[in-house]
């Protein structure tokens, strides 16, 4: 019985809505009868001829299906004369947006273009006039290049583009108005739209020699200041679309540096690497920008042999000798950065010799304090120890037992005592082990 009443319950819905929506639809057609009346195309006697042909169920199909548009229908506009923008309209795909190429209804207005034009130039002039006009230069440039990645629609935008294109060309469209129309948080936030400028930028210098440009001017003259340009650089380098643009644009902006003579000082702060509310990323040896650092330091220094400006400095500088530290040791366990990470070890030691830093404050700086760690484990402790000897070296006054005092510090002799037990068993660290064991001997008169 329930059955058959909920059977009686959606017969009486599905009638409700053929009805409510029969006469929703000849209100609508009035509607579009009556502003239409001053057009030059006027639709007069086909609404209700359309409606006749139509019974209920035409009514649901067209709600649920009416996805493309039948031939019949697109002859009988070609026969009304509609213009291919008032089609455009008609079909909703001025507010398709970025789903414009993926809906079947654009495929109907494509071969409404199609009738209505005599030659392939016409049609691909109506298309490119419709498109822009709807959807402006920027709009619709940012639109294709999006398009180009989707596997169902990238023939059709790559066609687009290469006939919007054209069409810049014949207009003298510069790249200059492409960047400016695009915006520099608009580049920044979709750096994909690089290609665009670069494509564009191409076929706009072999077209026009004389007025033949490069992408950096380019941004640089469009409100891209070089912490802008950073920004947009470390986002354009972590997508495969865009990574060989970045290293490009990269390139070139280090070369005009050096032409600057910029120091490297100054050059830490314009790719932004300064720490960003007391933070410091520990995965800074990977960046971009870092990579980019390191490269001009290097370029400066080479050029500029009596003004040199270490890396080591500027690091130790920003970021202090813990915070670089804990880079080295993030940068060690990468095998992208494991080598300049390496190299960054043993410039800290050497930078802090130098710097007459003492083995405390050093000790302090770069040995982890991890609970229940074995010291002699700890890779970095045997070049600390280098350091102390290093640094002792050239200070005979030194007491011979700074190594134990340090290391009583942050240790209790019976933790001590623990790890040398254990690191005199392990031949990597037996001689170090030894030398403390000695050392603690001397202070407890400790006999193990």
């Amino acid at each position: 019985m329930r059955f058959i009443q909920a059977v009686f319950l959606a017969i009486s819905c599905l009638w409700v809505v053929i009805a409510s929506t029969s006469n929703a639809e000849a209100h609508l057609r009035k509607t579009d009868q009556i502003a239409s009346t001053g057009e030059k195309f006027l639709r007069t006697d086909t609404v209700a001829a359309e409606k006749e042909e139509r019974g209920p169920i035409d009514v649901i199909k067209h709600i649920f299906t009416a996805t493309t548009v039948s031939e019949k229908k697109l002859t009988r506009w070609n026969t009304e004369r509609k213009t291919v923008l008032d089609i455009f309209s008609r079909l909703k795909l001025d507010k398709a947006g970025d789903k414009l190429l993926e809906s079947p209804r654009f495929q109907s207005w494509i071969k409404y273009v199609e009738l209505s034009t005599s030659d392939s130039a016409s049609k691909t002039k109506a298309i490119i006039h419709a498109l822009r006009y709807h959807y402006g230069n920027s709009d619709l440039a940012a639109m294709l290049q999006a398009a180009e990645n989707i596997p169902s629609t990238k023939h059709i935008a790559s066609e687009l583009q290469a006939d919007l294109f054209k069409t810049w060309l014949n207009e003298r469209y510069t790249p200059d108005s492409i960047v400016s129309g695009f915006g520099s948080f608009r580049l920044r936030d979709n750096p994909s739209l690089l290609n665009v400028v670069m494509v564009y930028m191409k076929d706009f210098n072999k077209e026009y020699p004389e007025k033949a440009t490069t992408l950096l001017p380019l941004l640089r003259n469009n409100h891209f200041d070089d912490r802008d340009l950073t920004n947009l650089m470390e986002t354009a380098s972590k997508s495969p679309v865009t990574e060989d643009i970045a290293k490009v644009l990269q390139t070139k902006r280090l070369q005009s540096w050096i032409a600057e003579m910029k120091p490297p000082s100054a050059v830490f702060l314009l790719l932004n690497m300064e720490r960003t509310d007391g933070f410091v990323d520990p995965n800074t040896l990977a960046s971009f920008k870092f990579k980019a650092f390191a490269k001009y330091a290097e370029m400066f220094n080479k050029k500029n042999p009596t003004k040199t400006e270490s890396l080591m400095s500027q690091l130790v500088f920003h970021y202090g000798n813990w915070h670089l530290r804990n880079m080295i040791v993030v940068g060690l366990r990468d095998p992208s950065t494991a080598t300049i990470a390496a190299k960054l070890e043993a410039m800290q030691f050497d930078h802090c010799l130098m710097n007459h830093y003492s083995p405390d404050e050093v000790f302090k700086a770069v040995i982890p304090n991890h609970p229940g760690e074995n010291i002699f484990n700890v890779p970095v402790f045997k070049i600390w120890v280098k350091y102390l000897d290093d640094y002792s070296a050239t200070r005979p006054e030194m007491d011979k037992y700074t190594l134990i005092t340090i290391l009583r510090n942050r240790f209790s002799d019976f933790k001590l005592k623990q790890m040398v037990k254990e690191a005199i068993e392990n031949p990597s660290t037996v001689d170090i082990a030894r030398r403390v064991n000695a050392q603690l001997r001397h202070y407890t008169g400790y006999t193990g």
